[in-house]
């Protein structure tokens, strides 16, 4: 009996590894993209939004205070997002300086302003290291279900949404298609935020058009093409997509 509690411990533990990011105690991507999932599995028509974000900079960040500093920079974020976001909502580190975070039962409106509230208080926890204050912007990227939907219904080539969801007729229901469908709409979701993200942190040139998320190419605040310091600044910012 010891040895069966023993090993089921043992399990838990394991199963708690493969999920959770060491470094912020958050979900890790692949439990992240799982809950994903799971929340458009539901079968009822709500609306879900997802948040994707990274931190600017992070990589000078990195280089010019060192590793130790870069991993104690999203543990503080994973700090600030626990304390910030509800209990239901499903928080994880995607990867290096990223983070996604699923939003259930929030439209397009109010998870910008989550975001709003995030990069503030992002911004104004200035990450201590070797006595040295390092200040911190991230930029935001965010999708909704149902302020997206006809740009996912485009895409999917699917008739609405509201059928996928709301079945009329269960017995007649090609389930498997369904879930097919509820699949790649999680897919779909997830990279429409990052696309939003990657909008976030690109500079525009407003007058020759060049567009590039890579800070060399506005040094001094100039374009790299064509010279001119009218540019539309990314980074620091919160976007929302569009299609």
């Amino acid at each position: 009996m010891e040895e069966n509690i023993k090993k089921y411990f043992e399990y838990l533990k394991i199963s708690r590894l493969a999920t959770i990011d060491e470094l912020t105690g958050l979900k890790n991507k692949r439990a992240i993209t799982e809950n994903l999932r799971r929340e458009l599995a539901i079968r009822t028509y709500r609306d879900v939004a997802v948040i994707f974000f990274d931190l600017d900079n992070f990589k000078i960040i990195n280089d010019e205070y060192g590793h130790q500093a870069g991993d104690k920079l999203p543990a503080a974020i994973g700090k600030i997002l626990k304390s910030s976001l509800r209990s239901y909502d499903i928080i994880g580190r995607y990867g290096g300086d990223e983070f996604v975070l699923i939003l259930p039962d929030t439209d397009m409106s109010r998870v910008l302003n989550v975001a709003e509230i995030l990069a503030q208080s992002i911004g104004h926890n200035a990450l201590i290291h070797n006595e040295k204050e390092i200040s911190i912007s991230s930029s935001f990227g965010v999708a909704s279900l149902k302020d997206n939907a006809a740009y996912i219904e485009k895409t999917l080539k699917i008739a609405g949404l509201e059928e996928i969801y709301e079945i009329n007729n269960p017995a007649r229901t090609d389930w498997q298609k369904i879930e097919n469908i509820k699949f790649q709409i999680s897919e779909l979701l997830l990279q429409m935020a990052d696309t939003a993200l990657y909008k976030a942190k690109q500079t525009e040139c407003n007058k020759c058009g060049f567009v590039s998320k890579d800070p060399h190419d506005f040094l001094k605040n100039r374009c790299s093409k064509c010279k001119s310091t009218e540019l539309i600044k990314g980074r620091n910012k919160i976007v929302a997509f569009t299609s």
